[in-house]
């Protein structure tokens, strides 16, 4: 039941960056998406941050297994099937 819940989190980083419509509608109304190009600094930041599948996938990580390894684990995972998904997926 630990791997499909570790699968679910890695599934649900990418999602979130970069793979559901519906979350990428909601931050192009507040311009952080990854193609945005935000005016202040803290939107800069902001866009950098919740677009990256490493650093999404830590702060995901931290809040779903409260761990910091699990987190730093799930953020590699998250990297690697995002890149992955970018060469071979649709």
């Amino acid at each position: 039941m630990e791997i499909i819940k570790y699968i679910g989190v890695i599934c649900a980083t990418w999602l979130f960056t970069t793979g559901s419509a519906p979350i990428e509608f909601v931050k192009e109304f507040f311009n952080v998406s990854e193609g945005s190009d935000p005016k202040d600094r803290f939107r800069k930041v902001i866009s950098s941050l919740i677009n990256c599948n490493l650093c999404s996938g830590f702060w995901i990580g931290i809040a779903v297994y409260q761990n910091l390894w699990m987190a730093c684990i799930i953020s590699i995972s998250a990297e690697i099937f995002g890149r992955v998904w970018d060469k071979y997926g649709a």
